[in-house]
């Protein structure tokens, strides 16, 4: 759920984009959530249909890589754009030598 969230913009930080402009998305991952509560603790869907058992601090630790997650991530996306802005300094785009990268002969030259 928050990984759909985190992949609707590949640079903007989660907290940087409007989550309202895909409500459909929005809802979905709202639903989702929902959804784990009573397979997890109404006893006939949990013993029967799912066979699981009641967590309780494994929520801790849920919770805890859902944070992990998400900071990972959002260092990640600072790492690109901060990449990004040093790749554009000057406002013009660095060719492919500038940036060390190499160069492949193709046949469409």
């Amino acid at each position: 759920m928050v990984h759909s969230l985190e992949c609707k913009h590949l640079e903007l930080s989660i907290f940087q984009m409007n989550l309202l402009d895909n409500k459909l998305l929005l809802w979905s991952a709202f639903a989702l959530s929902l959804t784990v509560f009573p397979i997890i603790y109404i006893p006939r869907i949990s013993d029967y249909a799912f066979q699981v058992l009641d967590i309780g601090w494994e929520w801790g630790i849920i919770f805890g890589m859902i944070l992990v997650y998400l900071v990972i991530t959002e260092l990640w996306k600072l790492l690109k754009r901060r990449l990004r802005r040093g790749e554009n300094q000057g406002g013009r785009k660095m060719t492919a030598k500038e940036k060390n990268l190499p160069r492949f002969e193709t046949m469409a030259e």
